[in-house]
């Protein structure tokens, strides 16, 4: 689940023992989905894009943790998975606003 989290299926270096910091950002490519609405939403003067745009860079930074979160559950780090299905909500609600502002979004184009 986590090698898909980042633009090129791969996984975070600490998995493979490498302490540098990682080349790919694991938001599972919600950081670009925020860029294209964001830009999109600021040309065509539309709020609605430019806010499911912010919807999903929330989304995209709780993917993050949750990468994190879940490489620290199989390096035996931390054994506690409850803040993972806490995440997945809240990912989950940030994503159907997303979608609804999008929805809101093209009506007004």
């Amino acid at each position: 689940m986590v090698q898909f989290f980042g633009s090129v299926p791969t996984i975070p270096n600490r998995l493979n023992g490498v302490a540098k910091k990682d080349e790919v950002v694991f938001q599972c490519s919600r950081d670009k989905m925020c860029r294209v609405l964001t830009e999109s939403g600021m040309q065509y003067q539309n709020t609605n894009l430019v806010d499911g745009g912010r919807l999903f860079g929330e989304s995209g930074k709780l993917f993050e943790k949750l990468s994190d979160v879940l490489v620290d559950y199989i390096l035996n780090t931390k054994s506690n998975l409850k803040s993972a299905g806490e995440m997945l909500l809240e990912i989950a609600d940030l994503e159907y606003r997303a979608y609804q502002a999008i929805k809101n979004g093209i009506r007004e184009l």
